[in-house]
């Protein structure tokens, strides 16, 4: 299990720790060579989904019909309800872009 880390946002000192299963899909696809954009297909993906399970905790609506909660958790191997993965998919991103 790979941990979160501890970062600093202004005066303020966040430690989360988010749990992520280490064999994770998400995880694998932060190593594939830049394409996207000119970006990894896992980042790629981290903001793609992180703005549908916005969209889908405020309106309620899927991005597409065959979308499902299930799926984003097994692809970034994370768990919790829709508040709880948006919560933990916008800490890994902010996590991720502070490198």
């Amino acid at each position: 299990m790979h941990k979160g880390t501890t970062t600093t946002t202004g005066d303020k000192k966040m430690t989360d720790v988010i749990e992520i299963n280490g064999e994770c899909q998400f995880l694998k696809d932060l190593e594939t060579a830049p394409n996207f954009g000119g970006t990894v297909r896992g980042m790629y993906n981290l903001s793609v989904t992180t703005s549908a399970l916005r969209m889908f905790i405020k309106t309620g609506m899927k991005p597409n019909r065959g979308w499902r909660i299930k799926d984003v958790k097994e692809y970034f191997g994370i768990t919790g309800s829709k508040d709880r993965l948006l919560e933990k998919l916008e800490r890994i991103k902010e996590v991720m872009l502070a490198d």
